[in-house]
């Protein structure tokens, strides 16, 4: 049988509790080393915040000095998808209103003489506008150039098919009226950029 060994010495003290009291006291001067870390750090902090708010009171006095914010000015628009508005510092107050004096238009073409065609089923041939093989007419517009072959067989139809099939290369469009039997060429686009040109390899109207 083992006998536990007693931590009561002779003297009736208990040497785990007086081992502890002395390693606590031993370890207070590091405990408020430690706390006064804590409080140094907190300090820190507290400065650093204090630091950042009185930079911007700084901050904020310094533009007050300034004549721009108090000049400032707002311009609303009745309808932003019409037309926007922004105010200049030096701007009048009052409501405004515009008035559209002229809209922008694109460029055009139109035939200036008839065709002599009945319908858009009529071929280029029969009213002179191919007379022989291998003629192309090139159309030119704000994005560019295309050239288009025009057969003798070919009809009205198919040739404004053509010329519209190339209007994201051009930015041309044409159409054929058989009531005014006249040829229409306009440019996708409005503005001073806007244009269509014709060049054919033969007079083609």
């Amino acid at each position: 049988m083992v006998n536990r060994i007693s931590n009561i010495g002779a003297s009736g003290l208990d040497i785990e509790l007086t081992v502890g009291k002395l390693m606590q006291a031993h370890r207070m001067p590091l405990d408020k080393l430690m706390q006064k870390k804590q409080i140094l750090t907190w300090q820190s902090e507290g400065y650093r915040e204090m630091n950042s708010k009185i930079l911007e009171l700084r901050n904020a006095a310094f533009d007050m000095k300034l004549e721009g914010p108090y000049l400032t000015k707002k311009a609303v628009s009745a309808d932003e998808t019409v037309i926007s508005a922004t105010a200049a510092p030096e701007a009048v107050h009052g409501t405004y209103q515009l008035q559209v004096l002229q809209l922008a238009t694109s460029a055009s073409l139109t035939s200036t003489a008839n065709t002599g065609a009945s319908s858009s089923s009529a071929t280029l041939s029969s009213i002179g506008m191919t007379t022989v093989p291998g003629q192309t007419l090139t159309i030119a517009g704000e994005k560019g150039s295309a050239t288009i072959n025009l057969a003798v067989g070919d009809t009205i139809a198919g040739f404004i098919s053509a010329v519209n099939a190339k209007s994201t290369s051009t930015g041309v469009k044409a159409s054929y009226d058989a009531t005014l039997d006249r040829f229409f060429f306009a440019s996708t686009t409005t503005g001073v950029n806007s244009k269509v040109e014709l060049t054919s390899s033969e007079p083609a109207f």
